[in-house]
């Protein structure tokens, strides 16, 4: 595994300069639209969710993963192996939301495996979008939250077609924040102009889908821990390969996609024995390279274990000397189990979300999923890894960083006070290159928790390996944050109206390219860009596709002024 030298550095995962929402898109929109308060309210009442039957003490009842019987249908009205859904026709396509995958995970489903939807009676009217899984704040989620919240969208062509690729979008957040109906990505654009079909989930948050203590690996009978929300995706992938026939796609050919928490779900998932074969390509966009997880009973890169980070909100929620602590847990009000996590709290530069994160628990993830697969057990597929330019911008706004003492101090916190390699990493950030010292610390910061990992990555999958740098962003936007985490959604989805955003002439250019080449890549696996095309990274002669209005090739020694060699030899990238 990977030594970063990060105890240190720890202090910017967990709290004080990236603050808890690392990977949270909701910042972007609210930099452009000044839309979200200083702080949000916690829920105030107890989420009302349907409660099962008790839960057996055997694992849950995993479904084929074969791919779909179900034939082709035409028409807003479907059959599923679930039950009949209906949904609505717009645009030359049928939208379908809230079809549930999963049982509700209430009650005595709560914090354990999903266990797959029991079949409904009655048709399924799928017209809008089902609740976010229980997080901080409604306005956050974009809509009503619930535990019961594990269901997903498709938006299916009306055509006779029964072959158009499938596009599996994960949503970011922090493992703590968002839902799959966040208008950021709504698919419609996507949907038509890429020529495929586009699935997106809600998976679990915060402590219900990442929360690990050692009852919780006890109780399971496969001994995973930590991982719910990730489950909770291969489900949902399950579901997908068995019923998107009948929506037009094909069950074959599935593309799993996803941004900052989605794009290390992506991670997890290439890391997940339980998902191999259920999809065939991946992009994974500023998902860090596939190394940042926790690990359940040793420290790490994050400092404590998982169970260490657990023992503590059992704490925090008054469980850690209950008798039965499980039971405890399965009793609170998810308006205290969503207090772990703090919007307010992270604009403050005060607690991290960090440690609600994805799990090497030696089960469902056996090793970090970076190892997995430089060691080669990952499936054949094919991966896109990529980064945007100004990844550390938007964490960054509040930082007061005005003298190159200022960032010595910030860089020698970053390595864990080792002050000869914080003096290496002043060389590598020279006042010639970089005049303001906080965009020094911006590039640093960029470089080492997004953009140099992507290439690590991408190496590890030979000729089925890309690497993209996104270099373009709305001129409201570009000046004040730059080229941001998050900022590529908007081309991918078509979705500038989220942010009320009017897209250029060249803006429109690029989201043209992008859909084109995540469509193609979705198809074949081999990515259209027209003029530059785009080869897989090559280690000998690696390149990397810079999109921009005129997308471009770059070799690796000009990718972020070549600095990303000099950080692997000091052991902080991998």
């Amino acid at each position: 595994m990977l030594t970063l030298h990060l105890d240190g550095f720890t202090e910017i995962l967990h709290g004080m300069r990236l603050s808890s929402a690392l990977f949270l898109p909701l910042f972007l929109a609210a930099a452009a639209c000044d839309s979200v308060p200083e702080t949000i309210a916690l829920l105030d009442a107890q989420i009302e969710a349907r409660a099962p039957d008790a839960f057996p003490d055997t694992s849950p009842p995993t479904p084929d993963a074969g791919a779909s019987t179900v034939p082709f249908q035409q028409g807003t009205g479907v059959t599923t192996a679930s039950g009949k859904v209906t949904g609505t026709a717009k645009s030359g396509l049928r939208i379908f939301k809230g079809i549930p995958y999963a049982e509700p995970p209430v009650g005595n489903l709560r914090l354990r495996a999903p266990v797959p939807v029991t079949p409904w009676t009655e048709t399924l009217k799928a017209t809008a979008f089902g609740p976010a899984c229980p997080q901080e704040s409604e306005l956050v989620a974009g809509t009503k939250m619930s535990e019961d919240c594990l269901t997903l969208n498709i938006w299916a062509h009306d055509d006779a077609t029964s072959d158009y690729p499938v596009m599996f979008w994960i949503h970011g957040g922090a493992f703590n924040l968002g839902s799959s109906a966040m208008a950021m990505w709504e698919a419609s654009d996507l949907a038509r102009d890429g020529k495929v079909v586009v699935v997106s989930i809600n998976y679990r948050l915060g402590a219900l889908g990442f929360l690990a203590i050692p009852e919780l690996q006890a109780e399971d009978p496969k001994k995973r821990v930590g991982n719910l929300g990730i489950q909770d995706q291969v489900e949902a992938l399950r579901w997908v390969r068995q019923n998107i026939r009948a929506f037009g796609g094909d069950p074959e050919n599935i593309t799993v996609f996803g941004e900052s928490a989605g794009g290390i779900s992506v991670c997890a998932l290439l890391g997940a024995p339980d998902a191999d074969g259920l999809f065939q390509r991946a992009i994974s966009e500023s998902g860090t390279g596939c190394n940042l997880f926790l690990e359940a009973t040793k420290k790490n890169t994050f400092g404590d274990s998982a169970f260490d980070l657990g023992e503590e909100h059992l704490k925090k929620l008054g469980c850690a000397d209950a008798a039965d602590r499980l039971a405890c847990l399965r009793k609170l009000p998810v308006t205290e189990l969503v207090k772990l996590w703090s919007t307010a709290a992270m604009l403050g530069g005060g607690s991290s979300s960090l440690d609600l994160w994805p799990v090497v628990d030696g089960a469902f993830l056996p090793k970090l999923p970076l190892e997995r697969m430089r060691d080669g057990e990952t499936p054949t597929v094919d991966v896109i890894f990529g980064s945007n330019q100004d990844e550390a911008s938007l964490f960054s706004t509040t930082m007061v960083i005005l003298t190159r003492a200022d960032l010595h101090q910030e860089l020698l916190q970053m390595v864990g006070g080792d002050t000869a390699l914080a003096d290496k990493l002043m060389e590598i950030y020279p006042a010639l290159e970089f005049p303001l010292p906080k965009n020094a610390y911006l590039a640093a910061m960029g470089d080492v928790m997004f953009n140099c990992g992507t290439l690590a990555a991408a190496q590890t999958m030979g000729s089925r390996g890309r690497v993209y740098y996104f270099q373009k962003a709305p001129v409201v936007v570009d000046l004040t944050l730059g080229r941001a985490h998050s900022i590529e959604l908007l081309y991918v989805f078509g979705s500038f109206a989220s942010l009320g955003v009017i897209p250029s002439v060249l803006d429109l250019q690029v989201e043209a390219t992008v859909q084109k080449a995540w469509g193609s890549f979705a198809r074949a696996g081999a990515p259209e860009v027209p003029k530059t095309g785009w080869p897989a990274y090559d280690a000998q002669a690696p390149s990397i596709l810079s999109i921009d209005a005129t997308p471009a090739l770059l070799q690796s020694s000009s990718y972020r002024g070549g600095r990303c060699d000099k950080l692997r030899a000091l052991g902080l990238v991998p």
